[in-house]
């Protein structure tokens, strides 16, 4: 069912993209890299980079030694990303609704594109979630 759920979402994102606009409104560089810096303090925070580099290791091959702390470790990694992803998301979402806000205050003309890219963040941290993050703790959850 959550398969079905991901690909349904995909599926629908990629039907609006390649249809109704470019492909070019869907790319904001700036939320990526605000997702990536706060994935990475998030990471740095509970001192995981080790935790994260060895889930993906464990998550993606097949003969490997499980040592079973780290295993739980990286699984509860995992975990707080999962979790924090939605708020990351929300987060770049109002600041990113605060910053075009105030960048176009003049013109109202622009209002409805800045909250589209400003929700860009917030479907960003939902795909990193749902196509990365939620995979990977499954594998680790099933090799623990």
């Amino acid at each position: 069912m959550f398969l079905f759920g991901v690909i349904l979402f995909v599926g629908i994102v990629l039907a609006v993209v390649f249809t109704s606009v470019e492909l070019a409104y869907f790319v904001d560089v700036p939320s990526v890299v605000f997702l990536l810096i706060a994935y990475a303090v998030i990471i740095a925070y509970r001192r995981g980079f080790g935790d994260f580099a060895y889930a993906l290791k464990a998550a993606f091959r097949k003969n490997l030694n499980l040592d079973e702390s780290r295993v739980n470790r990286s699984i509860n990694l995992m975990k707080l990303l999962h979790k924090s992803s939605y708020v990351i998301g929300g987060l770049g979402l109002l600041i990113g609704v605060g910053l075009m806000m105030f960048e176009n205050i003049q013109g109202s003309s622009n209002i409805m594109f800045c909250l589209l890219v400003s929700c860009l963040t917030l479907i960003y941290g939902i795909l990193v979630n749902t196509v990365f993050i939620l995979p990977v703790q499954a594998k680790l959850s099933k090799k623990a």
